[in-house]
């Protein structure tokens, strides 16, 4: 018999497992970052005192909330546990009031957010740069790429990254932050962190592409492994940015909402997402 409680810190060894098993690229600290953020708004599936399912959710006050980090554990597809997960976050996050929920849908969770009328809106791409130096084991630490830089967020980057986005997110960028590597531009700034099959790029944000690639390129140089970014596919600067410097296209994800369609973001300014599971 399956039922569904709130994910806690003591379930995220198996949560990591769903990962793995998955091909996601989230590490421990991604987990805690949301779980910490909204430890009522995630939510877990079990049998038997085994973990065969997640949900979180990332709320950005009323406004908008993200759903993310969807897992059904592969021998329990199709069972109904995804609709269960769904079902009880969406119940949490109507209980909050919130006007608009997004995600960003994989190909094989499409059909289930169709069922929530969730609508589709607009379409992303995964990007994939392989290292030409050594090659790391997946998750290890990589020399140069620190969990600080230099740098710091002031106003006007986060009034950018407010105008990028849609709606104020200053919490949780300061939280990225904290397991990121920063770079800044007087009207810009940029993010790389770890993750396990490799680096993550995002989120970045600039008012041209003179800033933005600039960023950029400072930010690939800190990593010697691999590197994913995603870039939403109406700001085609940033995927020719991407392919001059050797990325590759690897996926496309569908950006589904539910609710009021406000406005979503200025793909010419947003150069880089977070991560899928939180925008």
């Amino acid at each position: 018999m399956i039922h569904i409680q709130k994910l806690e810190q003591e379930h995220l060894t198996e949560a990591l497992e769903l990962c793995r098993e998955n091909g996601w690229n989230q590490l421990h600290q991604d987990w805690m970052r949301i779980l910490r953020y909204q430890p009522d708004g995630c939510f877990a599936a079990f049998s038997k005192g085994k973990l065969l399912g997640t949900v979180t959710s990332t709320s950005y006050g009323t406004q908008l909330a993200w759903i993310g980090m969807m897992l059904v554990h592969s021998e329990y597809r199709r069972s109904g546990i995804g609709q269960r997960l769904i079902e009880t976050c969406l119940e949490f996050l109507e209980h909050r009031c919130i006007k608009t929920v997004r995600l960003d849908a994989t190909p094989m969770g499409y059909p289930l957010y169709k069922k929530f009328s969730f609508q589709s809106e607009l379409k992303l791409r995964r990007w994939h740069r392989k290292s030409d130096r050594a090659v790391k084991k997946p998750g290890e630490a990589t020399t140069g790429l620190t969990t600080s830089g230099s740098d710091q967020l002031f106003d006007t980057h986060k009034s950018l990254d407010q105008t990028a986005f849609g709606c104020d997110r200053e919490e949780w960028l300061n939280r990225v932050r904290n397991d990121s590597h920063l770079i800044c531009h007087e009207n810009g700034f940029g993010m790389i962190r770890s993750g396990y099959l490799a680096d993550y790029l995002g989120p970045v944000c600039a008012p041209n592409q003179v800033i933005a690639q600039r960023l950029i390129e400072r930010l690939v140089s800190q990593t010697e492994r691999d590197i994913f970014w995603d870039i939403l596919v109406d700001n085609r600067i940033a995927e020719s940015v991407a392919q001059k410097l050797g990325f590759v296209a690897v996926r496309d994800l569908t950006r589904m909402y539910r609710g009021e369609r406000q406005s979503c973001v200025e793909p010419n300014i947003l150069y880089g997402l977070v991560d899928p599971a939180v925008g």
